[in-house]
């Protein structure tokens, strides 16, 4: 009997799927291969991105440290981090750089730094987010403002815009917003940030580099619902608009003041004698009408941000002052045009915060020794995870301004000049000694300098001219590396006292539920996830700001005789003492009162036959006084 080739092909072996499995690795392969260096970059950062996004999704809060984050975090999060900063060198190994591509990676390196929390913790972190859709909730509910309840209310543009947006996008409360804020805020600084790269240097990978490295180094964390983040969304739009259409070259009538200073950097060797320094042009050339249209604009940020926030002004102010009194820029009008619309706000319309402030503001001015107690003293304090925490910011932003230092020098030997950022990297240490505010002006002064600092820190990394070209991925490769690793300690080295748990949330709820309007709601100290409803119906108290005792720590009898006696003075409705996990984490990391913690409240308390427990989840407990008890 024959075989037809027929029947003899039909009766042929399938390939097993050992054997199907290195046909389809060679087909990956082989279209790997097909696609050009940037589209493998491309697919290797969304890769990272895959990866992190799949890694955090494991991480729980009680995993969280004294450490913050890092602690808590897989292998595969790092692993992550390392493939996307690796990909973002291989992006700059030529002069010639796709912009969609470096845009790809700073986006992805946005979502992965500053969009963490909101990965991990389904409530949103940062007690003073809740405050402020409280504030934003008053305002929806009302439609007005009271400056008569706190100082939020004296500068209320952000709250009033929240209020919009959260009316436009059909949520109940601005809480529904706060979740992704701090990626918003940050890719809405990103065409900003690159304006001003591009004003510093004309070198496209420079000016990459430039940007990558401030969302690198900003463990700031101002990024969050407030109106710190507003504001400086408009400074960074005002200096941009300054940078590029109404800045101006040296002045004539400073030409002796640059020739001595020419003179002192040829003694230190800094410059090198025939070396013509060369300024980067304006990247836009707008006609007078055009630049008459910008300097209104410049006036309608600077009131916006006059409405809105308290420090940011004082900021422009000083940016202004400088480039103006420098000879830097055109709009010589802008410095006097912020003082009046500053003065006339705090005389007409901030007039309730100054009434009962302007005593101890002034008396914080200038003073030194309380600027550096609060802003670094006040700071060494806590567990020992929370001091290696505030060391490493000391050391990363030391190394962020050797860089920076490294990198002008080098700069100013190759010829480079750009007078303007180094005025405005230098411009807010003016208001480092003006005020303490409340032990954060340092890291307010480091947040407005760094988009320019960031600039020079790039210098100091890019190569020297006739370097190979492998160079300076490496370099960038390696540095960025250290400078994430290190974001991860600074941006959530207290991630521990700034994650809520949905059970902390349910017993503020039930306190409301409990309480009748007017009540004294009393917590141990500020850290927990209240008044994002009922900002005015009920007075808000801190054992922490009101306890005292002389001499040595008080026994649990004394302490709940205290506390009673404090709930006694609520008149005439009830006083309710809420303690909350993250009350306890707070002062276990930074440090509690001399005469005790919230820890410590909890157990005279509950030992106390004066107090009666209303609810107990185990992430809080809520007490009032036992003849008060239903």
């Amino acid at each position: 009997m024959s075989v037809t080739p027929s029947a003899a092909q039909g009766a042929a072996p399938r390939p097993t799927l050992a054997a199907r499995r290195p046909a389809a690795g060679g087909r990956i392969a082989g279209a790997l291969r097909g696609l050009g260096p940037d589209a493998l970059c491309g697919v290797l950062v969304l890769a990272a991105a895959a990866l992190w996004i799949d890694s955090l999704q494991d991480v729980e809060i009680e995993r969280v440290t004294d450490l913050g984050l890092a602690a808590a975090l897989p292998a595969g999060a790092f692993v992550a981090l390392a493939m996307a900063t690796v990909s973002f060198a291989l992006t700059l190994r030529h002069a010639n750089v796709s912009t969609p591509l470096a845009l790809l990676h700073l986006v992805v390196l946005v979502v992965m730094l500053h969009g963490a929390t909101t990965l991990i913790d389904q409530e949103p972190a940062f007690n003073v987010v809740w405050r402020h859709a409280g504030v934003t909730d008053y305002v929806m509910t009302t439609g007005s403002v009271n400056p008569d309840i706190d100082a939020y209310f004296n500068w209320p543009g952000f709250f009033i815009l929240a209020a919009l947006a959260t009316r436009a996008a059909g949520l109940e409360s601005a809480l529904g917003l706060s979740g992704w804020a701090p990626v918003a805020f940050e890719l809405l600084y990103l065409p900003a940030l690159v304006v001003i790269a591009r004003a510093f240097t004309a070198d496209r990978r420079l000016a990459w580099v430039a940007v990558w490295l401030f969302y690198a180094t900003n463990w700031v964390g101002q990024d969050y619902l407030s109106p710190q983040a507003m504001g400086y969304l408009l400074y960074l739009a005002m200096v941009a608009v300054i940078l590029t259409t109404l800045s101006r070259s040296a002045a004539p009538d400073l030409a002796k003041w640059r020739e001595r200073g020419t003179r002192v950097l040829l003694r230190l060797r800094i410059r090198r004698p025939g070396a013509a320094l060369n300024e980067v042009e304006p990247t836009v050339h707008a006609t007078p009408g055009q630049r008459g249209a910008l300097v209104l604009i410049c006036v309608v940020l600077i009131a916006a941000t006059v409405g809105s926030h308290q420090l940011t002004p004082w900021m422009m102010l000083a940016s202004l002052g400088l480039l103006v009194g420098l000879r830097r820029c055109t709009a010589r009008g802008l410095p006097l045009i912020t003082i009046v619309l500053l003065v006339a706000w705090m005389t007409y319309l901030a007039t309730g915060y100054l009434d009962g402030h302007l005593k101890p503001l002034l008396g914080q001015t200038l003073d030194v020794q309380q600027a550096l107690a609060a802003n670094v003293g006040g700071r060494l304090q806590g567990s020992a995870g929370h001091l290696i925490v505030v060391r490493l910011r000391m050391v990363m932003t030391l190394l962020v301004w050797v860089l920076a230092i490294v990198g002008a020098v080098r700069a100013t030997r190759r010829g480079a000049s750009s007078p303007s950022h180094l005025i405005l990297s230098l411009a807010p240490a003016m208001l480092a000694v003006l005020q303490p505010y409340g032990g954060e002006m340092l890291m307010r002064v480091y947040l407005f300098s760094l988009p320019f600092v960031a600039c020079y820190a790039a210098q100091a990394l890019m190569p020297p001219a006739g370097r190979p070209a492998w160079q300076l991925p490496c370099v960038l490769a390696a540095g960025g590396a250290l400078l994430v690793a290190g974001f991860l300690f600074t941006r959530y080295g207290n991630e521990r006292t700034t994650l809520f748990t949905p059970a902390e949330v349910h017993a503020v709820d039930r306190l409301y539920a409990m309480a009748p309007p007017g009540s004294d709601l009393i917590a141990v100290s500020p850290n927990v996830p209240w008044k994002q409803h009922h900002y005015a119906d009920y007075r808000y108290q801190m054992l922490s700001h009101q306890l005292r005792f002389d001499g040595a720590a008080p026994s649990s009898a004394e302490l709940a005789a205290s506390v009673a006696q404090y709930m006694l003075r609520s008149r005439p409705k009830r006083a309710f003492l809420i303690v909350t996990r993250s009350q306890r984490v707070y002062d276990d990391v930074l440090g509690a009162p001399a005469w005790g913690s919230s820890t410590d409240v909890l157990r005279a308390v509950e030992r106390s036959a004066r107090f009666f427990k209303m609810f107990d989840n185990h992430d809080g407990a809520i007490f009032v006084l036992r003849r008060r008890a239903p």
